[in-house]
């Protein structure tokens, strides 16, 4: 029902229609005219018309009353629920971010172990990543040939770990982050890496790929 269907059991929508285009004023008016004519004919004191005018009006104010209420609720509710569609879309764009990490690889020291810097062009999302950083690598731990590697950043470090390849074999594979410490704390993620040895064996080139979160 529409705010007119408390005027008037003739209106347009209880048949299906569209409720009337007139102004609510013009409505009480039409109906109070219908009133005094009605008491005319049939006799009715004037306090009767008065009285039934009265409860017309204080349905019609209810009615629309309710009506507001419920559209005042109904738009509210959609609101919430959009606001926390695109909340939810929002913090989900922005927990995803692209890295990429470009390294020079050191000749490895007098015991065996590698090490190397992070290089320009280094990224994690918008930023540069590990600007003048180091890296230090872990032993090969056989037999999955892993590598955990520990990247110390300024304001933090990072820690993933990859796959070593054998000598023979060009160097492709997987990472993931274990662990971050400062600004790289609560980071997730991985992706794929590559490297290239120069010639002569003595130090390299890697490059690492991939989405983090947060």
């Amino acid at each position: 029902m529409c705010r007119w269907c408390y005027l008037t059991p003739t209106c347009p929508c209880r048949r299906g229609g569209e409720p009337p285009d007139v102004p609510i004023g013009k409505a009480l008016v039409a109906v109070a005219r219908r009133l005094r004519r009605l008491g005319q004919v049939v006799g009715a004191a004037p306090m009767i018309v008065k009285t039934a005018l009265a409860i017309l009006l204080t349905a019609s104010v209810v009615g629309i009353a309710a009506c507001g209420d419920t559209d005042a609720d109904g738009d509210a509710g959609g609101a919430t629920a959009t606001a926390d569609v695109e909340a939810t879309s929002t913090t989900a764009a922005e927990s995803n971010e692209a890295i990429l990490i470009k390294t020079r690889l050191f000749a490895p020291d007098a015991q065996g172990k590698t090490s190397g810097e992070v290089v320009s062009g280094s990224t994690l999302g918008d930023s540069a990543f590990c600007a003048g950083g180091k890296f230090v690598d872990g032993p090969v731990q056989i037999p999955e040939r892993s590598v955990l590697r520990s990247f110390r950043c300024p304001g933090g470090s990072l820690s993933i770990t990859f796959t070593s390849t054998p000598p023979d074999v060009a160097q492709r594979s997987d990472w993931k982050v274990v662990n971050g410490v400062g600004r790289f704390e609560g980071l997730g993620g991985g992706g794929r890496m590559r490297g290239v040895l120069d010639s002569g064996g003595e130090g390299g080139r890697e490059t690492f790929t991939g989405t983090v979160t947060r």
